[in-house]
């Protein structure tokens, strides 16, 4: 696996640096919501009356956040090329891949916010929730695979427990950005078509991600080799997280 770490790796490097270059400096704001005094209505009413009200935090520089999802996920593959192989390698031939799952939840997270970002998700709040249920759904399905590994390589109602939670968490994620983009289709709301894309690309890639992952908890045929598994996780994940960072830069970072 060294060399197919380390080409992803310097290739989402170099994509990295790229989109930060090429890339136009548009940004979105990050928003908080909190209640106040509603001041016109309070005299109406000659009582208090709470009213939403936004407060502008920030503006996110687009490009910036993928060059760092892109690095992110170029770190990991390094790292596992480079500086932990022995403890990689090890861990591979027993069936568990700790670095992939890790670097699927800070590096997905950090893709799924930008894709909230793109279809309106600017509330701070929201945003870290997405980015909290995907870590944790990440970690959730990566802790039932030790566990099952610790009862020798078998499923026991523990580590089912804590892969099905975790999948929920990543299913909370994904609900999160479809309930807004729902929102904005069902009250004539506007989301640019190219977004549309990149959610059937997130779509189909999370589709393969749980696929990859129920072929390597039954082990059949092929899906039993743990190198044919990682390699499966290694090219999803660069496949699509340079699917949807040029995706993004020809639909609002072209020049």
């Amino acid at each position: 696996m060294r060399k197919w770490n380390l080409w992803a790796g310097l290739l989402l490097a170099v994509q990295a640096i790229a989109i930060v270059i090429i890339g136009t400096s548009r940004s979105y704001p990050l928003t908080t919501n909190f209640l106040t005094v509603d001041t016109l209505a309070s005299e109406a009413t000659k009582g208090q009356s709470l009213a939403a009200a936004t407060r502008h935090l920030w503006d996110m520089p687009l490009a910036w956040g993928l060059g760092g999802v892109l690095l992110l996920f170029a770190i990991a593959n390094l790292v596992a090329a480079l500086w932990a192989r022995k403890w990689y390698e090890q861990r591979l031939v027993r069936g568990l891949n700790d670095l992939r799952w890790l670097s699927f939840a800070v590096g997905g997270a950090g893709l799924l916010a930008t894709v909230g970002l793109l279809v309106g998700i600017y509330d701070l709040t929201l945003l870290l929730a997405v980015k909290a249920f995907m870590v944790a759904g990440c970690l959730g399905v990566m802790a039932g695979g030790i566990m099952r590994q610790a009862a020798g390589d078998k499923e026991t109602p523990l580590s089912h427990v804590v892969c099905g939670v975790g999948t929920a968490c990543i299913v909370a994620a994904l609900v999160i950005i479809g309930i807004t983009t729902g929102g904005a289709v069902l009250y004539d709301g506007h989301i640019p078509a190219f977004v549309y894309g990149i959610l059937a690309t997130t779509g189909v890639a999370f589709l393969a991600l749980g696929g990859i992952t129920h072929l390597r908890i039954v082990r059949k045929g092929i899906w039993a080799n743990p190198l044919t598994v990682e390699r499966a996780f290694l090219v999803l994940s660069f496949l699509a997280v340079s699917a949807v960072t040029w995706q993004v830069y020809a639909g609002a970072l072209k020049p």
